[in-house]
């Protein structure tokens, strides 16, 4: 069975590191960035992502817009995005929901955060 790998793109570093090593000690293979143009450029790179993990505000622009192009083309429609961020706003769990993601605000533990990406990919357990 191929290894589950997981995109994570949020520009604040030590989020990024804090969920990359608690979902590679789960067993997931993870790659990170800090940009959305990284995100482009790891999704064309042909590699397989299962789930993407998204912070919306970004420096090169905004994760919810880019959440749009994902469910607009071809082979990353129906990818499972979960929306990250320390803005508790109601509307943009709304507009996350509307484009079919998934919401989890910062802060968070990384063990609440494993057992949500498990859910969301179907498993029932670590890998």
């Amino acid at each position: 069975m191929p290894e589950t790998h997981l995109l994570v793109v949020d520009d604040e570093p030590h989020v990024a590191r804090v969920i990359q090593h608690a979902c590679e000690a789960d067993g997931y293979r993870v790659s990170a960035t800090r940009s959305l143009q990284g995100a482009r450029t790891i999704l064309g790179s042909g590699i397989d992502i299962d789930l993407i993990l998204l912070d919306p505000t970004l420096p090169d622009g905004s994760g919810l817009d880019f959440l749009r192009e994902l469910r607009q083309a071809e082979h990353t429609e129906d990818i499972p995005v979960v929306i990250l961020t320390g803005a508790g706003r109601d509307d943009l769990r709304t507009k996350a929901g509307d484009l079919g993601a998934e919401y989890v605000a910062k802060p968070f533990s990384p063990s609440k955060l494993e057992r949500f990406v498990a859910e969301i990919l179907g498993e029932t357990g670590t890998q």
